[in-house]
């Protein structure tokens, strides 16, 4: 069980434990999922999870070129087989009350290394998404070492939302930040920060590992 993850090589553990509660209100809702191991989709199915990865952020812009609040969606794929990988950004959502508990035990796994890490970058007409993981506690700051720059994550309710400027996201945690295309911060007024973003389903991987997208997405979660 880790409170916190610093690794500078690759190591072989015979016997791996990894623990983590979610409160009950969590129950049903998605949350972020970054951990520096492997883990089997079946192992997580059974234990009552569903698991997704980041597909794309879409927003839809006024006349101003500004976000119309409850037009902001993060998609994701469903995961239905196969292995997650190790140090890179999904999702996960409880879906039984056993799963609140997660004590899930893994034999003869690769501990990666800190930096063995991946992100998922989208971008809109004007702006840059990039989907990231962190082993330890920041702040915005940490992140992205300018106080200007939006931070998001999952909050216990299912839904993105900016991070404060001293507020600080758990380890194991995944993170969005927004640029403009050209590097610069992008700013975001209180109120459109305040505003949290969507989450849908808009697809799942079928047994073959292809990529099924529905003809309508699932709601809003």
């Amino acid at each position: 069980e880790f409170t916190e993850y610093t690794n500078a090589a690759d190591m072989v553990i015979k016997t791996l434990t990894y623990k983590r509660t979610f409160e009950e209100k969590m129950l049903g809702n998605w949350q972020t999922l970054f951990v520096p191991f492997e883990i089997p989709v079946a192992t997580l199915t059974e234990m009552g999870y569903e698991v997704a990865y980041y597909n794309d952020f879409r927003e839809t812009l006024d006349d101003d070129l500004q976000p119309i609040e409850g037009k902001s969606v993060i998609e994701l794929i469903k995961i239905k087989k196969g292995t997650l990988k190790a140090g890179f950004p999904y999702a996960i959502k409880p879906m039984t009350a056993e799963s609140l508990e997660m004590n899930l035990e893994l034999s003869n796994v690769i501990l990666k290394s800190t930096n063995a890490t991946e992100s998922i970058e989208c971008s809109s007409a004007f702006k840059r998404f990039t989907f990231c993981g962190t082993y330890v506690k920041a702040t915005r700051v940490d992140f992205t070492g300018n106080e200007d720059t939006p931070v998001y994550s999952i909050n216990k309710d299912g839904k993105m939302q900016a991070l404060s400027a001293t507020a600080k996201l758990g380890a194991f945690r995944v993170y969005m930040t927004m640029t403009n295309k050209d590097g610069s911060p992008y700013i975001l007024t209180p109120e459109q920060a305040a505003r949290p973003i969507s989450i849908r389903v808009i697809g799942e991987e079928d047994e073959n590992g292809a990529t099924i997208i529905y003809d309508v997405a699932e709601d809003d979660l």
